[in-house]
């Protein structure tokens, strides 16, 4: 996208980068996670509008999926993840943790950097779900080392893809049997589809098969999208 800037004289040239940042929850290290009812609860009670335009000042958009735009495969038709803190609330309430009553003590980590993003998803789920969400600041080297080992129950993180290909954040960040699946998330129906898709060489086959798996995932709520970085450039324009 270019959007001419007066001020600058010059043109803004705005495009999402090859990143996913997403929500992880590791259903082994905190029971509540195991029902999908809190998975989408603690998900649908983010207002990703109000955070890529308030934190990121426009320079970020809402992940709905977990493609980027413009990268082979990338689904445009993904479900949008709704704003919705009365379902939300209500499903924390049918899952027996009203208001978050019975909830088991939770943090959520992430690095010193990422203090801001982490506080307004904190304060998302104490508005909308009554549940105390600690922040956990860690060391860098430590909190990669304990998210490879799958020891982190509640971070956001980001993936970035090594090729232009929506395999790679599929079959990296959410195949149970890859080492990058920081969230020890399993489910064999949505395996069953990457590996499929591992196999397929036609490009629109296996672009339906990664379609098939995201929404699989998505369904479950086994993560969700949170929001893509915005790259910007700055051109001299022709007629300043």
């Amino acid at each position: 996208r270019i959007v001419r800037n007066p001020a600058l004289k010059a043109d803004v040239k705005t495009s999402p980068a090859a990143q996913i940042n997403y929500l992880g929850m590791n259903q082994n290290l905190y029971a509540p996670f195991k029902d999908k009812r809190v998975r989408e609860a603690f998900c649908i009670s983010i207002d990703r509008e109000a955070m890529t335009k308030g934190l990121f000042g426009g320079l970020a958009e809402p992940l709905y999926g977990q493609m980027t735009p413009g990268i082979a495969g990338y689904n445009p038709n993904v479900a949008k993840i709704p704003y919705d803190p009365a379902r939300a609330k209500a499903l924390l309430a049918e899952a027996g943790f009203p208001e978050g009553k019975g909830l088991p003590p939770l943090q959520v980590a992430n690095l010193a950097p990422f203090k801001n993003e982490i506080t307004f998803y904190a304060d998302q789920w104490k508005r909308n779900l009554g549940v105390n969400v600690e922040l956990n600041i860690m060391e860098r080297a430590t909190f990669l080392r304990a998210l490879n080992a799958g020891e982190v129950p509640f971070f956001t993180w980001g993936w970035t893809a090594d090729y232009a290909d929506a395999f790679y954040y599929l079959s990296q960040v959410w195949h149970s049997k890859s080492r990058y699946n920081r969230a020890r998330y399993v489910n064999a129906a949505y395996d069953k589809l990457i590996d499929e898709a591992q196999e397929t060489a036609d490009d629109t086959q296996r672009f339906k098969l990664y379609a098939l798996a995201e929404k699989a995932l998505m369904e479950d709520w086994g993560s969700c999208g949170l929001f893509v970085r915005t790259s910007v450039a700055l051109a001299n324009s022709k007629s300043s």
